[in-house]
């Protein structure tokens, strides 16, 4: 009986024993289940908010992209040409799997078109893309970025060759550069100071420059003038000096193309008329209407020329040379050279443009500021393309806003 009670409480205590290891093993495979699903939900979550990150900068960059080339296209856009330049660039950052799921749309903020929105979004399917729900794990990542056109202060120097060469496109160069001051004048900001926001300077040239007749004071023998003081000593003198007297004053003669310089003007009208009163005569020197159109815009030399209005000096002020020849002579090479790199290293500097009417002309390539700055045109349709991307390009600042 005894022994029988003994038997009993032993295997009493075996069950226990049995239901304590039971226990403990539920409670490891639910440690072990509830360890890999936190494993597995870190991993989950990483990798989305890795795989979210990575598409939210290529939708970014795509977007910015876009912004800018629109910016760059200037405002005379269709909304069919933004959304193409839109769908181009989602062609290019996103794969064919991606485009599926992607949408960038354009969207003007005013009717003049100088500012503007893109707007993109992607869907995008996570990792293990059933919840705990059962609900499909998807979300949209949206990007919105604006381009606003901001003005600067421009002051522009048009270096026109008006040679002899000219004669058969005199026209062609007068409409031209018609078309550019306008669009200058176009892309103004409405509101306060406009009128002080661009300012244009026409320096026609030939082999001389004619500065007109009230400037005579400034030569020794009239208003028809080179580029350089000395003859014989061009290197040994600075571009900017003033005509003060003696030896800073210029050579001149009364024997020039009747076509006259303009001082910086913020008068699209008396720029206009100047420009309908170019002809042409007599031979290049490229380097005459370089040296005269930096005078013009110059700080030094403001007062000089007896601006009315005077223009207001400015920090801030962007200045731009635009020269266009269709030939390819120099009084001095050397000293053009060094003229070319003053110009663009001097503070602030002066970006350079060339156009060049017919012909490779290497010496003037090698004067602008980069090789995006220089233009070869072939024909009418050239020169005018070439005219129009450079309004665009130097008449306004594009910036970024993100929302």
């Amino acid at each position: 009986m005894k022994a029988n009670m003994v038997q009993t409480k032993l295997r009493a205590k075996q069950g226990i024993g049995m239901n304590i290891t039971k226990q403990r093993g539920h409670i490891l495979s639910i440690s072990f289940f509830v360890a890999l699903f936190a494993l597995l939900s870190i991993t989950a979550f990483s990798m989305n908010t890795a795989w979210l990150a990575q598409e939210k900068l290529k939708l970014d960059q795509a977007i910015e992209a876009t912004t800018l080339a629109i910016g760059l296209a200037g405002d005379n856009l269709q909304d069919s040409d933004r959304q193409r330049i839109a769908d181009t660039y989602k062609n290019a950052f996103f794969t064919d799997e991606q485009r599926n799921r992607v949408s960038i749309r354009v969207t003007p903020l005013n009717n003049s078109g100088s500012e503007y929105q893109v707007v993109g979004d992607i869907a995008t399917e996570l990792f293990f893309q059933s919840s705990l729900r059962g609900n499909s794990a998807r979300i949209e990542v949206d990007s919105v970025v604006s381009a606003v056109k901001e003005r600067e202060r421009l002051e522009v120097a048009l270096v026109l060759d008006v040679s002899g060469s000219m004669a058969p496109r005199i026209g062609e160069l007068r409409n031209s550069a018609k078309n550019f001051v306008s669009t200058l004048f176009d892309s103004r900001i409405e509101g306060a100071q406009r009128d002080e926001q661009v300012y244009i300077s026409l320096v026609p040239f030939d082999h001389k420059v004619n500065i007109g007749n009230n400037r005579a004071g400034w030569t020794s023998g009239g208003h028809c003038v080179h580029a350089y003081r000395f003859e014989n000593n061009q290197a040994a003198q600075h571009i900017l000096d003033l005509p003060n007297g003696g030896s800073t004053l210029f050579k001149g003669s009364n024997d020039c193309n009747s076509s006259q310089l303009l001082p910086l003007s913020n008068d699209e009208i008396t720029i206009n008329n100047r420009l309908d009163a170019l002809v042409d005569s007599g031979f290049t020197e490229i380097d005459n209407g370089l040296a005269w159109a930096w005078r013009t815009l110059a700080p030094q030399w403001q007062g000089q020329w007896q601006e009315d209005p005077d223009r207001p000096l400015s920090e801030k002020v962007k200045k731009v040379v635009v020269v266009f020849t269709d030939g390819e002579g120099y009084a001095n090479d050397a000293v053009f050279n060094r003229m070319c790199l003053d110009m663009r290293q001097q503070t602030p500097g002066i970006e350079v443009f060339a156009i060049q009417f017919g012909f490779e002309n290497a010496t003037l390539r090698n004067c602008v500021t980069d090789a995006r700055h220089y233009y070869l045109a072939n024909d009418a349709q050239g020169l005018q393309q070439a005219f129009d991307d450079i309004a665009n390009r130097v008449g306004f600042t594009l910036k970024l806003k993100r929302s």
